[in-house]
């Protein structure tokens, strides 16, 4: 569905939710986000977040610097945004 939506939104000019909705995009997008985490959080297992202890441990100290570094090396030589930034 992502591709399908990239495909036809900003690639093909199809679907254009701006000219469609005007300025409901914004509260319509809130809504929309609101409502999938309300869903989320009533599905939320407690018993079942104990097993991802360690999941969620690697990503902290491990993905979150790796990104960090990745996204600053990305931009700095790929999009040429100084360091200083």
């Amino acid at each position: 569905m992502l591709g399908i939506g990239l495909l036809a939104g900003p690639l093909l000019g199809v679907l254009d939710p701006t000219a469609a909705l005007g300025d409901l995009v914004t509260p319509i997008i809130s809504i929309a986000v609101a409502v999938i985490l309300f869903e989320g959080g009533l599905t939320l297992n407690f018993h079942q977040l104990r097993d991802a202890s360690q999941g969620v441990t690697l990503l902290v100290l491990v993905g979150a610097p790796l990104g960090w570094i990745t996204s600053a090396l990305a931009l700095h030589y790929v999009a040429g945004v100084s360091w200083g930034v």
